[in-house]
């Protein structure tokens, strides 16, 4: 009986053995496969990706011979949309168990991705707009209904020969601006609230009245926040700027100026009848030689042809924590002075005298802006506290005769700029909030949430 109980014992040990084992040698297996499609960084919001599929075993793998090399990909909170150097467009669910991605129907040749909140869109090479998801703010089909969903891209009504475009999307209500231009220069404009009839507001067009404005526009630069800026042909920048204004809530608009002072500034009330809405086209002068321009919700960036990096540093950047603060404590009149100051980006890229790299394209979200250099280097800009104190400002109160309230321990900010290690970059992109995407000359995708909530590990194409 004792000899059954010793052997009964024995058997019980080797089960146990042999399960902790197996769970060993999965528990290895797990953090083999995440160190070999993980890559981490010195920053700590940052991680590396390229391609889709999982390699696990029992998972079914995706024909990477299916899909072109990747030269784009967008990613936000919804789907993953990428954009192959054949010129097709492929999508799949944003997930880190991504197993499907599909080929949409409809869209060859494209040259151009955008994420517009809700909706996506494309631009072909031959001129066309497309957009597919949500309808939430008409953009897609003004005449349907806000809930509608579209699966596969549609052409866009009333857009030829369009030669670029741009869309914002606005963290506080998801609605998207959208902006284009065409092969004779003329600005459409949809999604901005100028009409007292909101369906016109949904119709790519401009304002009759203003149109002069407008034309003859060669370059568009659309911001992250309420500021786009348009060069024309003749080099003159103007800037359009918008916001939903209820009652005595202060835009975060800015007001930079090249030649001329803030005083001198001429601005135009684009405004249709729309209401608790302000649309304003603002002229910001002489841009001979200026490049590039980008703009988050609270500075803009001019790119020189010059190779200069310049920043608009105004009480916008200052009190960047709480804007309203820029109205005078006395008179209440917002203060929109600043003046422009150089980046050092050639420290930032610790790059010698010799050899200093050219930067190609900037992509701005709301709270940062990327930098593209020609040999593939990326650097992005953010807000640091540079000092604590005590601000006076004005309040807006029926109740309250003192109207000077002080914002105690208000954060004074600046720009500051980091280098990514992301290497050999040829394309960037943005869901235009938080989310960033490059992909390098191998294919191979990186992704950066600056809001520091995700990160996930990625593969090669």
């Amino acid at each position: 009986m004792n000899k059954r109980k010793l052997v009964f014992a024995v058997l019980i040990i080797l089960t146990i053995i042999i399960s902790l084992y197996g769970i060993g040698y999965m528990n290895f297996r797990v953090k083999e496969l995440q160190g070999k499609h993980h890559r981490e960084t010195d920053t700590d919001t940052l991680s590396e990706y390229s391609n889709i599929g999982r390699e696990d075993e029992g998972e079914e793998r995706i024909d990477e011979r299916a899909m072109p090399k990747m030269v784009d990909i967008i990613i936000n909170d919804q789907k993953t949309t990428i954009l192959c150097e054949d010129g097709s467009v492929w999508s799949c669910l944003v997930s880190d168990d991504v197993k499907d991605v599909i080929k949409l129907p409809g869209l060859e040749n494209i040259t151009k991705i955008l994420c517009g909140g809700p909706a996506m869109y494309a631009l072909s090479e031959s001129g066309r707009v497309y957009a597919w998801g949500s309808n939430e703010w008409h953009q897609i089909k003004p005449q349907e209904d806000a809930d509608k969903q579209y699966d596969n891209p549609v052409l866009l009504a009333g857009l030829s020969d369009i030669v670029d475009i741009g869309v914002n999307v606005y963290p506080e209500d998801s609605r998207c601006r959208c902006f284009a231009i065409d092969t004779e220069g003329k600005l459409y404009v949809w999604g901005i609230h100028l009409y007292w009839d909101t369906w016109r507001d949904y119709e790519p067009g401009f304002p009759e009245r203003n149109c002069s404005l407008t034309e003859s526009v060669e370059r568009i630069f659309i911001g992250a926040g309420n500021n786009h800026y348009f060069v024309r042909e003749d080099k003159t920048i103007f800037s359009i700027m918008d916001a939903f204004c209820p009652g005595y809530d202060l835009p975060d608009f800015i007001y930079p100026y090249i030649g001329k002072s803030t005083d001198d500034i001429s601005t135009v009330d684009l405004n249709e009848g729309a209401k608790f809405s302000v649309a304003i086209l603002c002229e910001v002068g002489s841009g001979e030689d200026v490049l590039l321009i980008g703009a988050d919700k609270y500075t803009m960036f001019l790119y020189k042809g010059d190779n200069t990096l310049w920043y608009w540093d105004s009480k916008t950047v200052e009190y960047h924590d709480y804007t309203a603060a820029i109205r005078a404590p006395e008179s209440g009149v917002a203060d929109y002075h600043g003046e422009w100051k150089e980046i050092d980006f050639k420290r930032i890229l610790r790059a010698g005298n010799s050899g200093v790299p050219k930067i190609v394209d900037i992509c701005a979200g709301a709270e940062n802006v990327l930098f593209l250099t020609d040999d593939g280097q990326v650097f992005i800009s953010g807000y640091e506290t540079r000092e604590v104190r005590d601000v006076e400002c004005y309040q807006y109160s029926i109740r309250e005769w003192n109207r000077i309230q002080v914002i105690e321990d208000l954060p004074i900010k600046t720009i500051a700029l980091k280098k990514l290690d992301w290497e050999n970059v040829t394309r960037i992109n943005t869901d235009g909030v938080c989310q960033f995407t490059a992909v390098d000359g191998e294919g191979k995708y990186y992704f950066l949430n600056s809001a520091g909530s995700h990160q996930t590990g990625g593969r090669e194409h």
